[in-house]
């Protein structure tokens, strides 16, 4: 198990077991694709009915 600050080459290492491994990073972004405004205010209105309502005496 490695703590703290890892060297280039102990970096590269790890990187390319993961990689032999099958490890690979998901995609950040959508490309081309285009979210239509419907659909985010319906996964909005998802969170906030979800979400735990709380106050301001909730708070520490």
């Amino acid at each position: 198990m490695i703590h703290g600050l890892v060297d280039l080459p102990r970096a590269l290492a790890h990187w390319h077991a993961a990689e032999a491994a099958g490890v690979r990073a998901a995609p950040l972004h959508l490309l081309d694709h285009t979210i239509p405004p419907e659909t985010l205010n319906a996964l909005r209105a998802l969170n906030t009915l979800s979400a735990p309502s709380r106050s301001a005496e909730d708070v520490p």
